[in-house]
């Protein structure tokens, strides 16, 4: 994978994080103001979702980091060997 395609996904996971927080916090605020109670468990319902939705990009976000992060100190974006000199 080249570091560029890399770093589109990172980018393109920040969105979707962001996203997905706007849209936790637009769910809380209904749930605040909720009365009723079977409206409320609907709301906790769909808002338990985007929560598990959330969830599941950070972690694919970090394992995205964590194979950024192996592959540069591995050498597969290319290193330097013990001589000095840089090796692709």
């Amino acid at each position: 994978m080249t570091s560029g395609k890399m770093m589109s996904q990172a980018i393109t996971g920040q969105r979707e994080t962001s996203k997905l927080v706007d849209q936790l916090m637009k769910s809380f605020a209904a749930i605040e103001t909720e009365n009723d109670p079977t409206a409320l468990r609907e709301k906790l319902a769909e808002h338990g979702l985007v929560l598990t939705k959330l969830q599941t990009t950070v972690q694919a976000q970090s394992r995205r980091m964590d194979v950024m992060q192996t592959m540069m100190n591995g050498g597969m974006m290319g290193r330097e060997d013990k001589s000095g000199e840089h090796k692709n």
